[in-house]
């Protein structure tokens, strides 16, 4: 849960677009996590497609908890794939 804080100080340009389309879309998301992060040292690496992850590696370190499953992963400022990362086998990308 976002406390107030966050909320007051968010950009509301950001988070309520004029438009809907793909590019507001993902501005939205970038706003919510970036809030994420800086509030709660949340790590959405991989999760979605605005932050994706280097390797399956990094989606592993940021949320070992996670099981197997696509994940978006970007290697060399790339456009993001949705990879299969096999973290049972511990096969990483």
């Amino acid at each position: 849960m976002i406390y107030a804080g966050s909320i007051k100080e968010m950009d509301t340009s950001v988070i309520y677009p004029s438009c809907n389309n793909e590019e507001h879309r993902d501005d939205i998301l970038r706003g919510v996590f970036q809030l994420l992060v800086r509030d709660y040292g949340a790590r959405p690496f991989g999760r979605v497609r605005v932050y994706p992850a280097t390797s399956c590696q990094q989606v592993h370190d940021a949320h070992p908890t996670l099981g197997s499953g696509y994940y978006w992963i970007s290697t060399d400022g790339e456009e993001p794939v949705e990879t299969y990362c096999d973290f049972l086998n511990y096969y990483f990308c």
